[in-house]
This record gives C-alpha cells, sequence and structure tokens, in this order.
C-alpha cells in the first residue's frame, strides 16, 4: 500500500494544496518557521524546503538545468524528508528543485509552450469549456505551468508530448517537474499572482481529455491456460494475474512488478515456462492499461531480481 506524507492525507489535503499554492504563487515560500539549517540554506535551497514542509516530493536538479544529477534516480528520488532536503541543497546549494506530478504530490501539470501552446489552449477552451484559475508558474520563455489538483478517482491523468495540441505538454503519473524559482541560463521559473487559491479541479470534460485510453476488453485478451503444473503453482500463479487484473491505475505498475517478481521465481525454479510467463504478464498488463514500453522494462526488471523459488 502506497504510503503518503502525513500532511497529504485525504482528510487534509486540500488544505495543504491551499498552503502550497497561496504561498508559493505569492513568491518563494515563507521560511521563517523552518529550522536554523534551513535557514542557512540558499534561495533555492530554502524553497526545496518549504515545498517539503507542505508535502511536496522533491529532488534537485543540475544548476541552471532541467536535467536530474548523473547517478541519481530523478523524481524516484523525490522526498519531503528535511534532513534529507537540507544535505543536498548544501551540497549544492544552485540546484534546481525538481518535482513529481501524480497521486505522488497530488497535482497534474499543463504545461503551455508559446506561442503554438496559447493558439492551442484558445481551441481547446472553444471545445471543452475554460479552465478554472489555479496555481500557475511562468517558465523563462514566456510560457506556462498550469497545476492541477490530482484526480482521487478515475483513471488519473496520461504523460504526453503535444497530443492534445501543438505546444501543450501534459504531466500526469510519475513525470518530472521543474518548480519555481529554478534557474537557467534564459530566465528563472515564477508563480503568477492570479488570485488562486490552491490547485484548482480541472473540469470533466478536461479531465477525459488527459486521461488514458481504457484498457482493452478482457475477452480481446488472448489468454493461455497454464498447462501441466502443480496445483499450488498454478494456484499462486493465476491469483498474481488475478490480483495484477484488479490493480488500480496508480498501483498498476506496481502491481505488474510484483506478479512478474513472483512468477519469475516459479520460471527459475523450473516450474512454469517462461515463455508463457512473459506472454501473460505482458497481455494483462496492456489490458489494464500499461504501456508495452513500461510493462517491457518492469517485467525484464522483475525477472533479472528474482530469485528461484523453493519448491520442495
Amino acid at each position: 500500500m502506497k504510503t503518503r506524507h502525513p500532511r497529504m492525507q485525504r482528510g487534509n489535503r486540500a488544505e495543504v494544496e491551499n498552503s502550497v499554492a497561496s504561498e508559493t504563487t505569492a513568491s518563494v515560500p515563507d521560511l521563517q518557521g523552518n529550522s536554523f539549517q534551513g535557514a542557512r540554506l540558499s534561495l533555492l535551497g530554502r524553497a526545496a524546503l518549504a515545498y517539503a514542509d507542505r508535502g511536496f516530493p522533491v529532488f534537485k536538479l543540475v544548476p541552471g538545468t532541467r536535467s536530474p544529477f548523473k547517478g541519481s534516480r530523478g523524481f524516484y528520488d523525490a522526498t519531503t524528508d528535511a534532513d534529507r532536503i537540507v544535505e543536498m541543497w548544501a551540497d549544492d546549494p544552485d540546484a534546481n528543485i525538481g518535482g513529481v506530478s501524480g497521486e505522488r504530490s497530488g497535482v497534474w501539470m499543463l504545461d503551455i509552450d508559446p506561442p503554438d501552446g496559447f493558439r492551442s489552449l484558445e481551441a481547446l477552451i472553444d471545445q471543452f469549456g475554460p479552465l478554472p484559475v489555479t496555481a500557475t508558474a511562468q517558465t523563462p520563455r514566456g510560457g506556462e505551468h498550469r497545476f492541477f489538483r490530482y484526480p482521487e478517482t478515475g483513471p488519473g491523468v496520461k504523460n504526453s508530448t503535444g497530443k492534445i495540441g501543438d505546444g501543450l505538454d501534459v504531466k500526469g503519473e510519475r513525470a518530472q517537474l521543474v518548480m519555481a524559482p529554478s534557474r537557467r541560463p534564459d530566465g528563472s521559473y515564477k508563480w503568477i499572482k492570479n488570485g488562486a487559491t490552491g490547485f484548482a479541479r480541472a473540469p470533466d470534460a478536461w479531465l477525459k481529455l488527459v486521461a488514458p485510453p481504457p484498457p482493452p476488453r478482457r475477452s480481446e485478451r488472448p489468454s493461455q491456460p497454464l498447462r501441466n503444473c502443480d496445483r499450488y503453482v498454478s494456484a499462486a500463479v493465476n491469483g498474481e494475474l488475478r490480483d495484477l487484473d484488479a490493480a488500480v491505475p496508480s498501483q498498476r505498475n506496481h502491481a505488474l512488478n510484483r506478479a512478474a517478481y513472483c512468477i519469475a521465481g516459479f520460471v527459475k525454479a523450473g516450474a512454469v515456462p517462461e515463455d508463457w510467463a512473459r506472454a501473460e504478464l505482458h497481455s494483462h498488463a496492456l489490458a489494464i492499461g500499461l504501456s508495452a514500453w513500461e510493462t517491457n522494462r518492469t517485467i525484464a526488471s522483475a525477472f533479472a531480481a528474482a530469485p528461484a523459488r523453493q519448491l520442495a
């Protein structure tokens, strides 16, 4: 089960969102309440600490860029742990601030690149209706990052580049964000004072536009029975596949990794044919909406890591 930062529990998420957005849209969050260690950090370090204090996980980017540090895990390193953040920005005071969109932070982001992005946005507004005022940052080149509340139900938000319109990118589940006041050679990211008091919820028509496509119908997914197999092994493998089928959108990749790791153990013990196992995992994963690229990567990683099961 996914662990949330204490301040990001469902019961008080709106309060946290309002706190982050209202304080950051004014400029850099007020940091007087943070520790003496935090007070000694650079402007970027103090901003990173303030985001984390409000439940928004952050990680550091190479100064002046949007790139994670070499050898890091990118947004997988995002944290709300104050001690880790103090250490990161004490080591690299000019590091830019990275964030992660999706369930973990509670936001998704519409990235509008000028000039095409604004023209595309106007066309979409004519088709789907207006978007509410929400926490928005200006990019160094005059674009906008509009942050919206991540839906707590439904299929979620799919990452895309130019799919919904020229110059419009969508940062949905597990995408890297660059947070104000990060700097680039051509300027800084700055929160816009637009009257927003939090991360607005996008209208349903827009959420449908940015949602992932529905998974194929179960009847369209070919499935082959597991033959000539021990009853215990067969029950365990089929149970893992059923759990994968039932995974909610935010847990799909985790469910695939768990199922692949378990089944790979039976494969390495010689109890399950590898070709069958990989094909079934791949088919079930695509059927719940995972991409082929993500599916292949997760299965390969799980098979590499799993030890052989002891069946004696």
